[in-house]
């Protein structure tokens, strides 16, 4: 949770959460499949007035190792 915050012109700023998710699974010892979640319920706030930020978003790979 974010909360308490002065915008740079002096004026209070909405307190705001997010929920994120990461999750990892390997399949070898040299081989990793991973899924990253931000903003998991797509709740809207701002981190700077005036300027949206993402809403649900959604991130997955695979990372070797040689």
């Amino acid at each position: 949770m974010v909360r308490d915050r002065i915008d740079s012109d002096g004026k209070e700023m909405d307190n705001y959460w997010t929920t994120d998710l990461v999750t990892r699974y390997d399949i070898t010892k040299l081989m990793t499949a991973y899924v990253r979640f931000e903003n998991l319920f797509d709740y809207g706030y701002e981190e700077v007035t005036g300027f949206g930020s993402l809403g649900f978003t959604a991130y997955g790979g695979m990372e070797f190792k040689f």
